[in-house]
């Protein structure tokens, strides 16, 4: 009797063992899915950044006004034509 008992306590402790090595994966696999996860999104907002763009047509009023006060843009004079001003 005493030594079935000792079977079922190491048993039960091996179990536990087991039970504990698998939480602890399952714990890696959690963070490693995180970290892709927050990878993929620091990823696509990079790329976001570097593609997104903005057209301005510098002919119009608001447009140019704006253009003109942040980047002191100046309008170029349009070639081959005359200036009738």
């Amino acid at each position: 009797m005493y030594q079935a008992q000792n079977e079922l306590k190491t048993l039960l402790a091996y179990e536990l063992a087991r039970q504990n090595a698998l939480d602890a994966n399952l714990s890696q696999l959690q963070a490693v899915n995180q970290a892709a996860e927050y990878d993929s999104n620091v990823e696509s907002a990079y790329i976001d950044s570097i593609t997104k763009f903005d057209v301005i047509d510098p002919y119009d009023g608001v447009n140019f006004q704006l253009l003109n006060e942040e980047f002191a843009y100046e309008k170029p004079k349009p070639s081959g034509m005359l200036d009738f001003r």
